[in-house]
């Protein structure tokens, strides 16, 4: 009822479907997996990221501000839900490795941006940022991912969905939620979601950025920083996160071999699209996990293939 009273724009479909992946957990010696379909969230452009976007956008704002790599999905979905709305977006954005996919992201946020500006480097992102805010403080500046307390709140709710879900026999209740860990904010929305819901699984965040944002006290600090920020009480110790920090390679938006060969397993098996950025490394991480796992996986498919 209180996360209901917050004002929130009708930008998704909910709740995202969660499917039974047997091939794929057959082939991964997994006794039960799911996936929770947050790629069907919204058209043309869908993922987790329009969960934040719901809250964050709900001033209707004229300008916007935002930031994220060359291929950054948070920028597009930002952007293009912006203009949705009548704003208009200006985009940091730091250069990250040329791919096609990279390459393709770009174009499509030059698309929805009134205005682009590149900086070399993710120190540089912060100095450009911060003139941008003195330049125009009376824009929204949303930070990169969107991972603000306001934003997180999408992912709280993510987690009691999937605790609907759960209650209503769609699926059993998950032992280990898997999810790709960049800005923070998805998994720590989860984290204090599902925890408010009395649903005791295990979120396993696998790292695709900077140590920075992808540990587990950055994660609980976001998750209680939300539930003080808006009255829902204290995350509890119990709660449990874990990170998995070996699938970053040569670091953001670098492609691995093991990415790689999780995708292609991911779309052959399940018909599921994996970026290379976030979640090809998230369906890596279980891959080399998968062993180790006992009882029910879910893996959140937090991306949403654009479909301009």
């Amino acid at each position: 009822m209180l996360l209901g009273s917050i004002p929130r724009l009708p930008f998704g479909s909910w709740p995202t479907p969660v499917t039974e992946a047997s091939r794929l957990a057959k082939a991964l010696g997994l006794d039960s997996l799911w996936i929770k379909r947050d790629d069907l969230s919204a058209s043309p452009v869908g993922g987790t990221k329009v969960r934040k976007l719901e809250f964050l956008l709900a001033g209707k704002p004229k300008r916007i501000v935002t930031a994220g790599g060359t291929g950054s999905h948070h920028v597009l979905a930002t952007a293009y839900f912006g203009k949705r709305i009548g704003a208009k977006t200006t985009a940091v954005l730091a250069s990250q490795p040329k791919t096609a996919h990279s390459i393709e992201m770009e174009r499509l946020i030059q698309l929805c941006c009134e205005n682009v500006i590149r900086v070399s480097s993710w120190p540089g992102l912060g100095v450009r940022l911060l003139i941008e805010r003195l330049r125009d403080p009376e824009a929204l500046h949303v930070p990169v991912g969107g991972s603000s307390p306001l934003g997180i709140l999408g992912c709280v709710l993510a987690g009691l969905e999937l605790a609907d879900q759960v209650n209503a026999g769609d699926l059993p209740a998950p032992e280990t939620v898997v999810v790709a860990l960049g800005s923070g904010g998805t998994a720590a929305g989860l984290l204090l979601g599902l925890e408010l819901a009395g649903l005791a699984a295990r979120i396993l965040a696998v790292r695709t950025s900077t140590r920075l944002t992808g540990n587990p006290r950055m994660i609980r600090r976001l998750a209680s920083r939300t539930a003080a920020g808006f009255g829902l009480g204290r995350l509890s110790r119990s709660a449990s996160i874990d990170v998995i920090h070996d699938q970053v390679g040569r670091g953001y938006g670098h492609a691995t071999p093991e990415c790689e060969r999780a995708s292609r397993l991911a779309a052959d098996c399940e018909g599921i699209d994996l970026d290379p950025v976030y979640t090809a490394k998230a369906m890596a991480g279980l891959c080399d996990a998968a062993r180790t796992l006992k009882g029910p996986v879910l893996f959140w498919n937090t991306y949403g293939p654009p479909r301009f």
